[in-house]
């Protein structure tokens, strides 16, 4: 009896045990935080990159993408030394006329606005086959007292509102490493 009561026990200790660290981990599971978002951080520029994105220089611009080519969406982020023709009206004025392509097809400009990101003012514009036929792309402009930035976003128009939500999510952590331009 005596040994009986102690293999009892044991497996009723043995028991608690497991059911307790079977409801600490999806505890855990359920309320603990999300890892953080991968930064992407140049000497210019740096952002939260959305779920499955990269970025890769290549040659002179940054290039990222979600996945794998061929893909549906794609970013590149350029920047040059700012001149006389850098400011936020000349790159409106550029953007409100898309220019044809080889083909001669005229994009289609579905908008045109300023807004302001991390203490820059931006042109934003979306145009339709400016880029990549079929692709959607949204162009973002802004300009420091030292450099030009161009960041544009091209998704494939079947996944444009589902790769949205990634490009709005990267626009909104985008942050400068420049002043403004006085």
């Amino acid at each position: 009896m005596n040994l009986r009561f102690w293999g009892m026990l044991g497996l009723g200790f043995s028991a608690t045990l497991a059911v307790m660290a079977v409801a600490a981990w999806l505890t855990s599971w359920l309320i603990a935080p999300a890892p953080p978002p991968k930064r992407f951080i140049t000497d210019i520029f740096e952002l939260d990159l959305a779920p499955g994105w990269s970025c890769d220089l290549d040659e002179t611009e940054w290039v990222c993408q979600k996945g794998r080519p061929p893909t549906t969406s794609l970013a590149v982020i350029a920047m040059k030394r700012r001149n006389v023709e850098d400011n936020l009206d000349a790159y409106e004025e550029h953007l409100r006329h898309p220019q044809a392509g080889k083909d001669g097809t005229v994009p289609e400009l579905r908008s045109l606005t300023r807004r302001r990101l991390a203490g820059h003012e931006w042109v934003e514009a979306v145009q339709l086959s400016s880029e990549i036929p079929n692709y959607v792309t949204i162009y973002m402009a802004t300009n420091t007292s030292q450099v030009g930035v161009l960041a544009t976003f091209s998704v494939h128009k079947d996944h444009e509102s589902e790769q949205r939500k990634d490009i709005d999510f990267m626009l909104s952590s985008l942050r400068i490493h420049q002043l403004p331009p006085q």
